[in-house]
């Protein structure tokens, strides 16, 4: 019997594409869980469904697991019930020692590819937190704009555009400056 599997991430992702992938097949399990998550009751269900001579389709082998020791495990079990992998965008069979090298391979790209998509947003996060607050304010260019003031060498258009600050906000701080002197 050909079973299929298919998994997306969220409600959001679709899965019709992988269903039309994998072709003509007997049944159809389905998760809609990360592939970090081992807790999945389609595949569960797969898993416990399948009998020796059975074939699992996946569009493709990151649909069983972003981790390679997951899928792994999973593939182990399917070999223990003589169950037979093939993935249809990779092209590979687990019923060869070819196919098996190149679902190893495949399965630590896919990890390999989590990892960084985690590193991408641990550094996004950590970038707008840095980013996050209140954006600085014209006083805290006061020190810069009295020593400029004070040096006499520039004009009072000058220090506005070197500083970045306008008209009003500059003679605001005039005020205030010298009110504490």
């Amino acid at each position: 019997m050909k079973v299929g599997y298919v998994r997306s991430s969220s409600e959001a992702g679709s899965r019709d594409y992988q269903i039309d992938a994998i072709g003509s097949v007997d049944r159809v399990f389905e998760d809609v869980i990360s592939g970090v998550k081992e807790n999945r009751p389609g595949l569960t269900e797969l898993l416990n469904f399948v009998r020796e001579g059975d074939t699992v389709v996946v569009h493709s082998i990151s649909r069983l697991g972003r981790s390679l020791k997951v899928v792994l495990q999973i593939v182990d079990q399917l070999n223990q019930k003589g169950v037979k992998l093939v993935s249809v965008k990779e092209n590979f069979d687990t019923a060869t020692p070819v196919g098996r090298l190149t679902m190893n391979i495949l399965c630590s790209v896919a990890e390999m590819e989590r990892e960084q998509i985690v590193d991408k947003l641990q550094s996004a996060r950590r970038c707008s937190k840095v980013k996050q607050g209140r954006k600085p304010t014209i006083h805290t260019k006061r020190e810069a704009i009295q020593t400029m003031l004070n040096s006499g060498t520039m004009s009072h258009q000058q220090i506005m555009k070197s500083v970045g600050i306008s008209r009003g906000s500059f003679y605001k701080l005039m005020r205030e400056i010298e009110l504490k002197n």
